[in-house]
Parts: structure tokens; sequence; C-alpha cells
């Protein structure tokens, strides 16, 4: 974090910076205004348009304050200039969401609804479009307050890991059990076409377990702890031995799954 505290924060214009006998930086611009108590071991310096922060040894503490201190203030600046928005969607059947001023009425699946109070120094809108998921944006000049408002909602119905309902953020990834089983399939799948390609067996089971023919033989590969084995299987007996694959490159550029070792 040093080297971000080193970076000095350019005050765009409107924007003035002040710091207060107790170290505490005022920023106030055309959207509010914002105070931040400052460690005393760091030093503000506010000259010629830019915010500088100086800290005093290399220690550990030192060092982790002076990047966190700059990135804060470099935040209220951005708020009290532009503002910050964040926006939720809930997906379920059923869920909606209304406010009255800064009271949201949520239904999210419960017996009951959730009356949530949103603080005053954030700016809530709630909009339910045909076709199209219910919106939660909250916009205000505080980035700390609004992710923490953000996260407190969320949290009253997360994404469930099945069909993915909930409240989730815009744009969020949620990766449901399905999705993971598609996914594990698909690496199975991947990993027994280039183990084909390589040593010209034939597959005989991709997914779950990897299981191919090369000759007489039979081979099935299986996770046991941290190590895989293959199994030999001739009709007779079956011989189990450690085995150790790593994702290589093929010829014509193409991927492959090579053996290493045992």
């Amino acid at each position: 974090m040093s080297r971000i505290g080193r970076k000095s924060i350019v005050v765009p214009e409107g924007v003035t910076v002040s710091v207060g006998n107790d170290n505490t930086v005022t920023v106030k611009g055309k959207k509010g205004e914002l105070k931040q108590s400052i460690d005393r071991d760091i030093k503000v310096e506010v000259k010629d348009g830019k915010v500088n922060f100086v800290r005093p040894t290399d220690q550990i503490r030192h060092r982790a304050m002076h990047g966190l201190y700059r990135a804060i203030i470099a935040n209220l600046v951005k708020g009290v200039t532009d503002g910050y928005a964040r926006k939720l969607e809930l997906i379920g059947v059923g869920f909606k969401a209304t406010h009255q001023g800064n009271i949201l009425d949520l239904s999210l699946g419960f017996s009951h609804n959730i009356i949530f109070e949103v603080p005053k120094e954030i700016k809530v809108v709630t909009a339910q479009e045909k076709g199209q998921n219910p919106m939660i944006t909250l916009e205000g000049i505080d980035k700390q307050l609004i992710g923490q408002v953000a996260a407190k909602l969320r949290s009253l119905r997360k994404p469930e890991p099945y069909k993915g309902k909930g409240v989730r953020y815009v744009g969020e990834s949620v990766c449901t059990q399905c999705h993971s089983k598609h996914m594990a399939k698909q690496r199975s799948t991947a990993m027994a076409k280039a183990l084909e390609s390589v040593t010209n067996c034939e597959i005989l089971r991709s997914h779950p377990r990897l299981t191919f023919r090369k000759g007489v033989y039979s081979y099935e590969i299986v996770r046991q702890g941290n190590r895989s084995l293959y199994k030999v299987n001739d009709g007779v007996t079956t011989i189990a031995e450690p085995i150790l694959w790593c994702f290589g490159r093929g010829g014509a550029g193409q991927s492959c799954w090579r053996r290493t070792g045992q």
C-alpha cells in the first residue's frame, strides 16, 4: 500500500480539502461534505491543488495506514464530485421491492415482508419493469456507507446455489450447482479427448470417472486423497499405481494431458 500512499490526489475544480488541528480531513464539493479522521502519525499536506500523505517511518503499521488513508480520501473526493451508485436485483417468483421515502418494503419469499430503513444519507430508488427483475438503486456520496447498506440488503436473501434465487448485485456472477456439474463434465470430456489424441486410446467413459482402453488393457483414473491413481485391468488382475498428470501443449496448439511420471 505504500506505493499508493505516495501518489498525490489531484483536487478537481469546485472541491476544497482542508485539514483540522485534530488531523481531520474535510472534503467539500457540489454534492456535499464528508469528513475523515486521520491517524496522528500520518501527515496530510494540501498544496497547489494536490493532497499528499507523509508517513514518519517504514514500519508495517505506518506503511499500511499510508496507503489506507490515501485511498479513503481519494474516495471522498470522488464522492463529493461524481457520487456513487450501487444496483441490486431481486431474482425469484413473487419477489418485489417498493419504497416510501427511505423505507424499503421487500417481499423476498418469506411469510412476511421485510421493512428496511435506509440511512438518510443515501437515496434509494426501486423499479419494476415488465419482463425485468425488480431493481434497487442506492445513490450517495459515501462509498463505504453505500457498500455496507448494499451488503446488508444482499444478506437478507443471499443467492441460493441451485437456481440462483435471491438478492444479488447487478452483474454479479453466481455459480450454481447445475453450472458446477456442467463445468466438471466439460472438463472431464476435454481431458478424455486430449488423452485420446495423445495416446491413441479408446475412451470408454469420460464422466464422472475417466475410463479408456488401449490394446487388451482398460484404464480408469480415480481420485484418492491428494493423488490420482490409474487402475489397469487385463480381465484377470487389477493393478493400481500412482500417476501424475499435468496440463501440457500438444501439436498445432492443441491442449493435451500427458503423463509425467509415477
